[in-house]
């Protein structure tokens, strides 16, 4: 992604907000029956969920006694002129990351997920419904119904049954928790779950439960997530088109969550969630839902997308931007600690269906798109939002769509995890197209843009000596833009709580770093003081005092700095065929060698650091609770080779393990083996290995005088090292502390 390039799709985008971006980097498109997964890394189709046809849902027979007028009557008109002969998606949303059983596990399989009903006289009355992957669902096939056992029902039953069962708008909401929970990560399903909210053509908006699953593996022969109707309610008199989460609430306050709703009707409302019952839920309740604000719209347009936010200066407050098939849109704001809502203003931003609305910078910022194409960024000026230029220059090569001249229309925008890029699909004319190639393969495009660069305040001055200096040629009011924005996004990802995620970060300070290494090299070095709480000056003075602060820091910050190390810095020097420092330096010379070595001894003094972290907790954890794991024998061998002063205890402890010989009963190797032969591979370090042989059947000797070179530890153990620390930081440093007290 050193240059965004666009995704072309072979099936056409129908309905609004097309496109989402989840927290875990993967692009999802909305395209006729069927669900697109892009990487933005590689933007190719990575994968594809069809929904496949079925036949209509048996609801009822009308009782047509009487000379059939019940046919005639109006609210079976829609059924009438239907003509659609297949699915089509109407509406996709990610779930929060933890909620699959294959979380943080990289795996190109995605699960179909069906509806199944059981009781048809009472249907949305009783909890009745489950949602079960198509893959785990065991039990008996439903029976066909044939035409002869069906209810005979009125027409008004016919259509309100089947408005039951015709969803438009769905939305995932935040991580509910029965407790707080300092992690990033859900730790346990018995009291992880998100609320996934689905709204219909009844006006009724249904609530399911899911749970963050017990255990995460790649196995399919596992359990799913438990899921459940826990809330059914009525919300509008028309369809339900749109939907928005958010949780709020300052530091010292538990989290609230909110619910907008938008309707055909053009009618809007904010409602409050009470998760509490929700979460405790064992069957399907009325009241989960209060009324928090009706919201009083200029016409009755339809609403088309609804977006929901907290400003980071306001955490208090809800920021709503309501989009209408009008093509404006209307923002207001309520402050839910004083109950004040205020009506900010409509602003006529476009001339067809607004398809998209997304906050980005802490809602700072909001960016807007309609079907008829266009794209706009919108920022606050005072109490009210002004429009703004979109950046015109971005990091790296510009990129280019195929026939950009046949785009006429707009179906949805999202945002990154770190904010610094946009995803919008578009749909192609196909009268602009030659239709015996382009015609039949160029559908839709999903285009990633650059907005790393984004104004947001027009009154800070944005004059930058560095970056007149570094970049000549670039506007020096985005670059400025674009270095207060990297490390602004950076200071956010140094709570524990938020998913670790800086892709779009990374790939920018790469793209920077081709035609600009000095302007990249300052940003590094003020977030690394931003980091450390450094008050060195910005200078490579700086990288060599840095290992010495290391200590008194937070994992996170530390896998910050780990992060940029490996991948913006040294990429380019630490390939597979490389390992450690002498072989990176290899080749270099003068100020590059200084400056790449500096970097590989903060590198390797933050990894050591995190590494002592992990091996204290995992074996203070098995030598007072009894609770071990795969790689801790490695981990014992590496701090009997790397112990500190401060962590002598903790040998002691280690010696005292082995003169009591619990290796033996352990269910876990010592050693790890050679996946070329069976030599063990004894522990040498953790970055790579020398295995001792495969011994012939004899047992004289190793065959063909065989050692492989393998990166056992690369793969074990610092596997361990990163999924543990990053998915419980909080409590690591929590413990580090007391570990470190107690050793004084």
């Amino acid at each position: 992604m050193s240059c965004f390039q666009s995704a072309v799709v072979a099936l056409r985008t129908v309905y609004p907000k097309a496109v989402v971006w989840s927290e875990e980097n993967l692009v999802a498109v909305a395209c006729g029956a069927a669900v697109i997964i892009l990487n933005p890394h590689n933007p190719k189709v990575r994968g594809v969920i069809t929904v496949p046809s079925s036949k209509r849902f048996p609801t009822g027979k009308i009782d047509v006694d009487g000379g059939g007028a019940d046919l005639l009557n109006g609210c079976l008109l829609p059924y009438h002129l239907s003509r659609e002969t297949r699915p089509c998606v109407r509406s996709i949303s990610w779930s929060p990351a933890g909620l699959a059983k294959d979380a943080g596990l990289y795996q190109d399989k995605i699960l179909q997920i069906r509806v199944v009903s059981e009781d048809h006289e009472n249907l949305g009355e009783k909890n009745n419904w489950q949602i079960v992957s198509s893959s785990f669902y065991e039990g008996d096939p439903l029976e066909e119904v044939t035409e002869d056992c069906l209810p005979l029902i009125s027409a008004q039953q016919y259509a309100s049954r089947n408005e039951m069962l015709m969803s438009l708008i769905i939305a995932w909401s935040p991580i509910l928790e029965t407790s707080g929970n300092d992690v990033a990560f859900p730790s346990s399903s018995s009291n992880c779950c998100s609320i996934l909210a689905v709204g219909g053509k009844c006006g009724k908006i249904s609530l399911w439960r899911v749970r963050a699953p017990e255990c995460y593996s790649t196995d399919n022969a596992g359990h799913a997530s438990e899921v459940r109707l826990v809330g059914l309610e009525k919300v509008h008199d028309s369809w339900i088109t749109a939907i928005s989460w958010v949780g709020y609430g300052s530091n010292d306050s538990k989290t609230q969550f909110a619910l907008a709703t938008g309707s055909s009707d053009g009618s809007v409302k904010i409602w409050l969630v009470n998760g509490e019952k929700l979460l405790k839920a064992s069957e399907v309740i009325n009241d989960s839902l209060s009324l928090l604000r009706e919201v009083a719209t200029v016409d009755s347009s339809m609403i088309s997308v609804l977006s929901l936010t907290v400003p980071a200066r306001s955490p208090t407050k809800l920021f709503l931007a309501i989009g209408k098939s009008s093509g404006s849109f209307e923002l207001c704001t309520l402050d839910t600690s004083t109950d004040k809502f205020d009506n900010v203003g409509c602003y006529n931003a476009h001339d067809s269906t607004v398809s998209g609305l997304a906050w980005a910078f802490d809602g700072r910022c909001l960016y807007s798109c309609s079907q008829n194409n266009s794209l706009k960024s919108w920022i606050f000026v005072g109490d009210s939002l002004s429009e703004v230029s979109l950046p015109r220059s971005s990091p790296g090569l510009k990129s280019s769509t195929e026939f950009a001249h046949a785009l006429d229309s707009c179906f949805g925008l999202s945002v990154s995890p770190g904010n610094l890029a946009v995803a919008v699909v578009r749909r192609y004319d196909s009268d602009l197209l030659d239709p015996m190639y382009e015609g039949r393969s160029h559908k839709s495009a999903v285009e990633f843009l650059w907005v790393g660069g984004q104004q947001l305040d027009p009154s800070v001055v944005t004059s930058s000596e560095i970056a007149k200096e570094t970049f000549p040629g670039f506007p020096e009011k985005e670059l400025t833009w674009w270095e207060m924005n990297i490390l602004g996004r950076l200071n956010k990802y140094e709570n524990p709580n938020r998913l670790l995620n800086i892709f779009d970060i990374v790939a920018a300070l790469r793209a920077f770093k081709q035609s600009a290494p000095k302007y990249v090299e300052h940003i590094l070095l003020k977030c690394l003081a931003s980091c450390l709480g450094s008050k060195c000056e910005i200078s490579r003075k700086l990288l060599s005092e840095a290992p010495k602060l290391l200590t008194m820091h937070s994992s996170r910050q530390l896998h910050l700095i780990n992060i940029i190390s490996r991948e913006v810095v040294l990429k380019e020097f630490m390939t597979e065929n490389v390992s450690g420092k002498e072989h990176v330096l290899e080749g270099l010379s003068g100020d590059k060698k200084e400056e790449i070595n500096l970097w590989m001894d903060l590198l390797l003094s933050c990894e050591k650091e995190l590494l002592l972290r992990l091996v204290s907790i995992s074996i203070s954890a098995e030598e007072f609770s009894g609770v071990g794991g795969d790689g801790l024998p490695q981990m014992k061998q590496w701090l009997l080779q790397n112990v500190k002063d401060e962590y002598k205890f903790l040998a002691a402890e280690i010696r005292e393990v082995k003169k009591r010989k619990l290796e033996e009963t352990s269910e876990h190797e010592v050693h790890d083996r050679c996946h070329f032969c069976t030599g063990v591979v004894p522990f040498e370090s953790t970055e790579y290995a020398t295995c001792s042989g495969s011994i012939d059947k004899t047992g004289t000797g190793f065959k063909d005088g065989a050692h492989h070179f393998v990166r056992h530890a690369q793969v074990s153990f610092r596997f361990q090292v990163f999924r543990r620390v990053s998915y419980s930081q909080a409590y690591f440093d929590t413990m580090l502390s007391l570990l470190r007290h107690t050793s004084t």
